[in-house]
Parts: C-alpha cells; structure tokens; sequence
C-alpha cells in the first residue's frame, strides 16, 4: 500500500476539525444575513410580528432537525450512489 492512500477507516478531508469549524462559522454567517434581512427587511412586518411570539426553543430546535434532516440525505445519497464521491459533492 502507498504512502499516500487513504485506508477504509480514516476521516475523509471533509471532515477534518478545521474544515468543520470553517463550514459552521459559514453556516452562522448566512444564519445572521437571514435574520438582518427578517429583522430590517421592507415589507416582512407580518413575520416580524409572527416571530415575536414564537418560543426561541421551538426556534432553535426546528433548525437543528432542519440541518441533521439535510446531513441525512448527503450521507444515504453517498452509501447508496457512489461512496468514492467528494463529500462536498455528495
């Protein structure tokens, strides 16, 4: 075996901690763009109003099943289509 193989059992690059962390602090960025567009949009008083009353738990624990929903297909699409594919592409 080469040098420069990857075996079976190593983390892809994708995954490397500082990849991660770089994804999640892209992934925080768009979260904060969306939520200055809600919060000063023109014309999206009704949601701003709807949003008053909604509970920030309920809030936070839909985005979380949201993002673990959306994970899910990226890994069945990779085990059942290609799993040599770039975990960026699948």
């Amino acid at each position: 075996m080469s040098g420069t193989r990857r075996t079976r059992d190593e983390m892809p690059d994708e995954l490397s901690p500082r990849r991660l962390a770089r994804r999640l602090l892209e992934f925080a960025a768009v979260g904060v763009v969306i939520g200055v567009l809600v919060l000063l949009g023109p014309g999206l008083g009704s949601l701003r109003s709807e949003l008053r009353h909604a509970s920030v738990g309920w809030l936070a624990a839909a985005v979380v099943l949201e993002v673990l929903s959306a994970l899910s297909y990226v890994l069945v699409f990779r085990v059942v289509f290609c799993r040599r594919m770039r975990w960026g592409l699948s």
